[in-house]
């Protein structure tokens, strides 16, 4: 019997945040009292309003997120790192969207995104897609089209995990992914933060073989 070996997967975690409501009753009234167009620098071609995070109400989830990363490397096998998150809010009306793209710039190593303000009814969360399109190019431009390996996003099978308030999720800097608008139209807003877990330095082990 043949068999079929999906090589290569992208790592990608589901977590809950146990104390989401505290942070959420921190950080929600100081997000909604802001212009909904203002946006970070590099996002100006975002359709969503986006602000940098400070360090107000950070403090509460600290903690849960460095547990969250450090868990991340240690099951990859990964030895400790010094290492800093830098964060910023997306905050969606129901029309605001995000298109395609990434978080490798540089230094990062894993990226984050943390739902404080999501209605599983009507809102949609991040969309990963499949990268390993190579392959299903080539094929394509023959005439064949893949189930698996089909290159654009109406037939690829891209992920999306069932998420709800408080839900984190971490996945690799180089993973493509993209934010539909919400399911139906509605006035609430959906609320996240993302981050990049930037790398630093490594932490040098102490030899202790002579004590």
């Amino acid at each position: 019997m043949a068999q079929l070996f999906p090589l290569f997967s992208t790592n990608i975690v589901v977590d809950q945040i146990p104390n989401n409501e505290k942070f959420k009753e921190i950080i929600v009234p100081k997000l909604t009292s802001s212009n909904l167009d203002t946006k970070a620098p590099w996002a100006k071609h975002c359709h969503t309003s986006q602000q940098l995070a400070d360090s107000e109400g950070l403090d509460v989830l600290q903690t849960e997120l460095q547990l969250a990363v450090e868990s991340y490397f240690s099951y990859l096998g990964c030895e400790p790192f010094k290492y800093e998150i830098r964060a910023w809010y997306n905050v969606h009306t129901s029309d605001m969207y995000q298109q395609t793209h990434h978080h490798m710039n540089g230094d990062e190593l894993l990226s984050g995104i943390y739902y404080i303000q999501f209605d599983k009814e009507k809102d949609q969360p991040v969309v990963f897609i499949n990268s390993n399109n190579t392959f299903a190019t080539a094929l394509k431009y023959k005439g064949l089209h893949p189930k698996f390996l089909e290159w654009d996003t109406d037939n690829t099978p891209d992920f999306s995990a069932q998420i709800q308030e408080g839900s984190l999720i971490l996945f690799p800097p180089c993973t493509p992914h993209y934010v539909p608008k919400a399911k139906e139209p509605h006035d609430g807003l959906r609320i996240s933060m993302s981050f990049n877990v930037c790398f630093l330095d490594t932490i040098e082990k102490v030899d202790d073989t002579n004590n």
